[in-house]
């Protein structure tokens, strides 16, 4: 079994099946399926989704805000190009130093333009909602798909030897 693969192909499976939901969901509402208030109910504890800070589909919001899409959309796009870049990108993370440094540049624009909406220095927009969440959903899978791959690896190998431990 080849556990870097698999556990990618797992987190790759489940962000596209979020990603689905999320733009299902309007669907659902738009034929007035019942399960369309199940769908919008799971994720309103991760986000406000108010219509006028939402992109729709088929007349009807989406699951989530724009900001909380743009995340899990470029989650999803930054997992697809993981594979293709990583080499290239993940060593930029080996040092933890490094890596809050980068999460911090990409959670920047984030904070500033929701404290600088809130300070009514200026009003936040789809545009800067939709690119400060795309910029941190698609540094994330190269924070988080090395971790979890490692992790994985760590656990299976752990397991292993209390198994052989175990038996002998």
């Amino acid at each position: 079994m080849n556990l870097p693969r698999t556990t990618y192909l797992v987190i790759l499976a489940g962000a596209l099946a979020w990603c689905t939901a999320i733009v299902a969901v309007p669907y659902l509402a738009a034929v007035a399926s019942p399960l369309s208030a199940s769908v919008y109910q799971i994720f309103r504890p991760i986000c406000h989704q108010l219509p006028e800070r939402s992109f729709f589909l088929f007349g009807e919001k989406l699951g989530v805000c724009s900001r909380c899409a743009s995340i899990y959309f470029a989650f999803l796009a930054g997992t697809l190009l993981f594979p293709f870049l990583h080499r290239r990108i993940t060593p930029l993370f080996r040092n933890s130093t490094h890596t809050r440094s980068i999460l911090f540049a990409v959670l920047l624009p984030m904070l500033l333009d929701v404290v600088a909406e809130f300070a009514g220095i200026h009003d936040s927009t789809f545009l800067t909602r939709t690119i400060t969440g795309a910029l941190l959903g698609l540094v994330l899978p190269f924070v988080i798909l090395p971790v979890a791959i490692e992790g994985v690896q760590q656990f299976v190998v752990q397991k292993s030897v209390v198994r052989t431990i175990i038996d002998n």
